[in-house]
């Protein structure tokens, strides 16, 4: 069953030589079951510098799976402990970016709930850093 849900969206972004950067928003998305995993879907704003871009977390037991597409395109796939690497397709060219997962907080219910996503980032092996997602899904 879909539910149209408010989403509360926190990702803070840590690099290396500077200050935390923190970017909120609340916004209307949708939850829904496809097949093997739980899907929270919304489209993105000027706020966050990805207007013209549809996020898609896709959440398993074992993985939570982060697509972009639209403007931006990019699939991340987050697995504690483990590596990936993917291409961040911004439409001007892509960058490599490589993610180590930390942690995966899922408390997601097919009615709401919680999730944080923690991971490394170095992106062009230039440019590392922390970034952290927090999503509180509420039933609209």
């Amino acid at each position: 069953m879909e539910h149209n849900v408010l989403l509360h969206i926190k990702g803070i972004q840590r690099y290396e030589g500077n200050g935390p950067e923190a970017i909120e928003l609340s916004t209307e998305g949708r939850l829904f079951r496809e097949k093997d995993c739980l899907v929270l879907t919304y489209e993105e704003s000027e706020l966050t510098g990805l207007d013209g871009t549809t996020t898609r977390f896709e959440l398993r037991p074992d993985n939570v799976r982060l697509i972009r597409t639209g403007k931006v395109r990019s699939v991340m796939e987050f697995i504690p402990g483990q590596t990936n690497q993917s291409l961040y397709d911004t439409g001007m060219g892509a960058l490599l970016v490589t993610s180590r997962t930390l942690k995966i907080r899922d408390e997601m219910g097919e009615d709401g709930g919680n999730l944080s996503v923690t991971y490394h980032i170095n992106i062009e092996n230039l440019g590392a850093g922390e970034i952290e997602y927090a999503i509180v899904a509420t039933p609209l």
